[in-house]
């Protein structure tokens, strides 16, 4: 059975590039939502911790967490790999956030005592640092082949219709990845060296595994245009800790 949409527009980042002073939001995000993001909010942790932050378009036309932003984010140590996740509770003009760190697993202390000595001013040629949190259900998933288990993990799928919007993992890919846990992963087309960051969405089932690739997915793959009818295989790669999507020649 589909999962009911969530109700607070919601959207994350992947802490890739310049984002010492500002913060970029997706502009999907800012499109649809448009209305009702005030110019001044807050930031708020699991904690209860909160944060005053100003939201303005700047001189690229993109809306950004500016005046705040710097404060914020030095109090909590962001650093280059996390992702961090933000729902908008429009009512109390409120940011909840939550932060996955580079190790995939959330950050359960979110407070004020955290520094992290890194230059987040380092950049890294991704084509796209955020996304929308709208993963679209599918009912139907098609078949993948086996995993090689020597060296890195690998599984294989032929892309489909079915496969738009998620992908669905082998069970044994996964867990040889260690992806089981995690609430996200970086994707990586080799072809062009494209990144992208993608949200881990684990369907709990007494009767089957499910582990899909969620939101974020449909934006890598229209990107880096991935064809319906071919097969692409996707391997895990450690030490760079990325699933690499690599079309298999014919």
């Amino acid at each position: 059975m589909a999962r009911k949409p969530k109700i607070r527009p919601s959207f994350f980042k992947v802490l890739i590039s310049n984002f010492s002073h500002r913060l970029k939001l997706p502009p999907s995000f800012v499109k649809k939502h448009r209305e009702i993001l005030p110019e001044n909010a807050k930031l708020r942790t699991s904690s209860g911790e909160m944060w005053d932050i100003r939201l303005e378009q700047i001189e690229d036309g993109r809306y950004c967490f500016t005046r705040g932003w710097k404060k914020f984010r030095k109090d909590l140590g962001l650093k280059i790999g996390e992702f961090v996740v933000f729902w908008f509770n429009n009512g109390e003009s409120t940011f909840d956030v939550s932060v996955l760190g580079i190790n995939g697993c959330e950050r359960e202390k979110l407070c004020s005592n955290s520094r992290v000595e890194l230059d987040p001013d380092y950049v890294v040629d991704l084509n796209k640092d955020c996304t929308c949190m709208n993963p679209v259900s599918c009912n139907e998933v098609a078949g993948t082949s086996s995993v090689t288990l020597w060296n890195n993990p690998r599984m294989e799928i032929v892309l489909k219709q079915s496969r738009k919007y998620r992908v669905s993992l082998r069970k044994d890919f996964a867990e040889a990845a260690r992806l089981i846990g995690k609430r996200a992963v970086v994707l990586e087309y080799e072809p062009k060296q494209h990144y992208g960051a993608v949200i881990l969405d684990s369907q709990k089932s007494l009767s089957q595994f499910r582990l899909d690739l969620g939101a974020g997915w449909n934006d890598f793959r229209k990107t880096n245009e991935l064809v319906n009818g071919e097969t692409y295989l996707l391997e895990f790669n450690p030490r760079k800790n990325v699933i690499q999507v690599k079309e298999l020649n014919k």
